[in-house]
C-alpha cells in the first residue's frame, strides 16, 4: 500500500474497505451506468452471467420500472422508437389492395 494511502488509514480519513467491497462497488456501479451484464460479468471473472445477475440484482429496484417505461415510450412511437426502427411510429402502414382478377 502506498504511503500516502497508509497515513489517510491511520488519520482515518479513508475507510477501511476490504478488496472484495470495492470489486462489489465496481460491479454495481457498472451495472448502474448501463454496462452490459455480460461485460460486467467477464471483467469479475464469473462463469456465467447469470452469476453476475444473481448478485448484484440489488443495484436498482427501480430498473424496472424504467425499462416499462422506456417500452412505453417505444409503443407511443417516441424518440427511442424513431432511433430503432427509423420511424415516427410503431403503427404498420395500412396494405394496398389489389383489384382480384
Amino acid at each position: 500500500m502506498p504511503g500516502r494511502a497508509r497515513k489517510a488509514l491511520r488519520e482515518k480519513q479513508l475507510p477501511v474497505i476490504r478488496l472484495h467491497d470495492l470489486r462489489h462497488t465496481h460491479a454495481t456501479l457498472q451495472l448502474a451506468d448501463g454496462v452490459p451484464v455480460k461485460v460486467v460479468s467477464e471483467r469479475l471473472g464469473h462463469a456465467s452471467a447469470t452469476i453476475t445477475l444473481t448478485v448484484h440484482q440489488h443495484v436498482h429496484p427501480g430498473m424496472g420500472r424504467q425499462a416499462a417505461e422506456r417500452f412505453a415510450a417505444l409503443l407511443d412511437g417516441g424518440s427511442s422508437a424513431r432511433s430503432i426502427t427509423g420511424v415516427s411510429s410503431l403503427s404498420r402502414p395500412a396494405k394496398e389492395s389489389t383489384p382480384a382478377s
